[in-house]
Formats: C-alpha cells, sequence, structure tokens
C-alpha cells in the first residue's frame, strides 16, 4: 500500500494537449453545423410566414374587388347600355322593351347612389323615356327624323353627364358624391 500512496499521492506533471487533435474539433464542428441548421430553419420559417401573410393579403383585396368593386362595375355597365339602347331606340315598341330595360338596370346601380345623384338619374331617365314615347304617334316620316336626331344629341348630353357623375361616385372613394364632375 505504500506504493499505492506514494504513487497517487504525489502530484503528477502536467501532458501537454495536442493543438490539431481532430478528436477535440469534431464536437465542435458537429455544433457548428447544428447552430447552422436551426438558423436556417428559423429563417425558412419566417420566410413561410412572411409569404402567407402576403397572401392573406392578396386574397382579401380579391374578396374586396369582389363585394364592393365588381358589383358597381356590372351595375353601371348595364344602366349605361340600357340607356344607350333607349337613345337609340327606332320605334315606339323598341323604346318600351328599352324603357324596361332601363328601369331595372336602374335598379341595380340604385343603392349605390346618394339622395341626390339617385334623383338626378330617374329625373334624366324618366325625361328620355317621356320624350321618346311622346314623338312617335303623330310625327310625320320626315318630321320624326329631325326629331329623333335632335333627341339623340340631347341622349348624348344628357348620357355625358350622368357617365361624369356616374363615374365619380361609382369609382372614385377619394372624391366627394356630391360634387359636380365639371
Amino acid at each position: 500500500m505504500p506504493r499505492f500512496i506514494k504513487q497517487f499521492g504525489q502530484p503528477r506533471p502536467e501532458k501537454a494537449i495536442p493543438q490539431n487533435n481532430l478528436k477535440d474539433l469534431l464536437p465542435l464542428g458537429s455544433m457548428l453545423v447544428a447552430f447552422i441548421a436551426v438558423l436556417a430553419q428559423m429563417f425558412a420559417s419566417f420566410q413561410n410566414q412572411r409569404l402567407q401573410i402576403e397572401q392573406m393579403k392578396s386574397q382579401s383585396k380579391l374578396k374586396e374587388y369582389e363585394i364592393s368593386f365588381k358589383p358597381k362595375q356590372e351595375s353601371y355597365t348595364a344602366f349605361m347600355k340600357a340607356f344607350h339602347e333607349m337613345c337609340d331606340s327606332h320605334s315606339r315598341e323598341e323604346a318600351d322593351i328599352n324603357s324596361g330595360k332601363l328601369v331595372y338596370a336602374f335598379y341595380g346601380i340604385e343603392p349605390f347612389l346618394t339622395r341626390r345623384l339617385r334623383y338626378r338619374v330617374m329625373t334624366e331617365t324618366t325625361q328620355i323615356r317621356g320624350k321618346k314615347f311622346r314623338n312617335w304617334p303623330q310625327a310625320e316620316p320626315e318630321y320624326r327624323y329631325v326629331r329623333e336626331d335632335k333627341d339623340r344629341f340631347e341622349c348624348s348630353d344628357i348620357q355625358e353627364g350622368l357617365h361624369d357623375e356616374l363615374t365619380i361616385a361609382f369609382f372614385y372613394d377619394n372624391v366627394s358624391p356630391d360634387r359636380n364632375p365639371d
């Protein structure tokens, strides 16, 4: 036992640590690779979240278009087409059919109009319908053509004014709907 005490009782000489030992660098290298993999996964996750947010925003804008802009556009187009057909009517029967189309098209745009604009549109369309029905029965054939040309010019002026006001009311949110287009 004295030999055992002698062997372990005395301090041992320090061993020199080898500088380029591959066994010591291997755990450090694998830890560095694992850290880089974790960072890459975090980056990919953040990118994926950002893309999902952008996709949700674009879907939201598309839904907003479907809900707000598209019905306005379709009803505006139907109304202006019916108004144009009413102005181009060449017989009482045709004017009667187009008058009905114009009224139904008006019902399509009515929810989007202010009270003032609704009254103006209804007044203008009633005025055009009245002129079309009033001129056909009594007019001589040659007078009818002159009268139709005059009505067509009046229709064109009214249509242009309605176009300006309805365009502002429907498609320009930052413009007051009560503003005159002139």
